[in-house]
């Protein structure tokens, strides 16, 4: 099934290898050591396509051909791969199980031109197999944590930086405000560890000031019906961000955007989409913090209300496990372009529940975006990929290492860098 999917995907969806920038946002002041080292050390950047990668097989420390990779589980908002979905080969007697192993555990190879993974026979066989159809599916007595058990060792721990309010002790909700106005900018800050991102909007009052407002986790506040982007007016109730870091900053507890009601803090201290991990729902009640990569091509894509074309394939830097850029096949009766694929930063891509891709972008955004290169290892270089950037008016991002975190060793010893150039 992955196969077939992968197929039909594959002459569009590109695959960047190794440490290209995420995309442009703003960058947690914890992250920056990560992003520092990474520039000491000149991470060296690989590309590769979809079918060079996807399906391609992955190896163990012993040079044995274990599996291959199938599919990617993204992180909705910031998308940082979390699982690669790996199909294992009847030589364990599985007979191609699919499991979702943690995208940390692999390392990419140029020497290979591949994955390799530290597994033992009975290590594959003891993960929970991945069910295409019901993988997000909450059954009931089952938990979120439970389900990541099955996937990786201590997973379940992990779930707290998805579902936690990383602002919870860093505001008085009791002193609250009215705010409104135009939302003039949204960016997907980073988290302290780097590993997921939090929606600021900026929005400018009927008096020309503006004010940066903290939503929520850009996986609940992009993954909705309706996602935050430029031009939308928002009436807010808001409180004083109360961190000595975060003073410039206002909290956001609930209101209304684009004439939606949104909710995202109660006065208890608890979330909007806290209780996610605790649903018995079945799947995208409340949208989901990850999705298939699979299921991100092929979308139709919006722009300012009207058809923009569909997302035709993405860039994914698959060392440290990013998607930096998707790209858009164009509507000719929108951009007025045809056979051009558009390249588009992840972070101006809101993945909603409805199966659609809404972008913050104008039309001349759109019709200035660089146009995908047909040799995609041009991206290694600062001077190629920061255009892509700059046509959205975002900063480009730099590259941050990245590694197992259950490793008692640091970056600088246990680097994920592929060798060779």
């Amino acid at each position: 099934m992955h196969t077939m999917r992968w197929n039909r995907i594959a002459a569009t969806m590109l695959v960047a290898g190794a440490c290209v920038p995420l995309y442009a946002q703003a960058e947690h002041p914890a992250t920056k050591q990560g992003t520092a080292q990474a520039r000491e050390r000149g991470m060296p950047l690989y590309f590769r396509t979809a079918s060079d990668v996807l399906g391609s097989s992955i190896q163990n420390s012993s040079g044995d051909e274990i599996g291959s990779i199938e599919d990617l589980i993204v992180d909705r908002g910031s998308g940082r791969i979390e699982f690669a979905i790996v199909k294992t080969g009847d030589f364990f007697g599985l007979g191609g199980k699919e499991v979702a192993i943690d995208y940390d555990r692999f390392r990419f190879s140029s020497e290979s031109d591949g994955f390799e993974l530290p597994a033992t026979e009975e290590q594959l066989k003891s993960y929970e197999e991945f069910d295409e159809d019901h993988w997000l599916k909450l059954e009931s007595g089952e938990t979120w944590q439970e389900r990541l058990d099955g996937w990786s060792d201590g997973a379940s721990a992990w779930f707290d930086r998805w579902t936690g309010d990383e602002y919870a002790d860093g505001y008085d909700a009791n002193a609250r405000q009215a705010i409104a106005g135009e939302i003039v900018s949204v960016e997907r800050v980073n988290t302290g560890d780097g590993r997921t991102t939090t929606t600021v909007a900026t929005i400018e009052t009927k008096d020309g000031e503006r004010k940066q407002v903290v939503l929520g986790p850009s996986w609940y506040v992009q993954g909705g019906q309706t996602p935050v982007l430029r031009g939308q007016r928002a009436e807010l109730e808001v409180t004083p961000a109360t961190r000595t870091d975060q003073r410039a900053r206002l909290i956001a507890m609930g209101g209304t955007i684009d004439g939606r009601d949104v909710e995202f803090r109660g006065t208890n201290g608890n979330t909007a989409w806290r209780p996610l991990q605790d649903s018995a729902d079945t799947e995208d009640s409340r949208t989901a913090p990850w999705l298939l990569l699979s299921d991100v091509i092929g979308r139709d894509a919006v722009a300012g209300r009207e058809d923009a074309g569909s997302i035709s394939g993405a860039v994914v830097e698959a060392a440290s496990g990013t998607v930096p850029i998707l790209l858009l096949d164009p509507d000719e009766n929108f951009l007025g372009i045809a056979d051009t694929q558009r390249c588009v930063p992840w972070s101006q891509v809101s993945l909603s529940g409805n199966g659609k891709a809404y972008l913050d972008a104008s039309k001349e955004m759109l019709t200035a975006g660089e146009a995908a290169p047909e040799d995609v290892s041009a991206f290694k270089y600062r001077a190629v990929r920061a255009p892509v950037y700059e046509a959205f008016g975002v900063s480009v991002w730099e590259p941050k290492e990245r590694y197992d975190e259950r490793d008692a060793r640091s970056p600088q010893t246990r680097s994920r860098t592929p060798s060779g150039g």
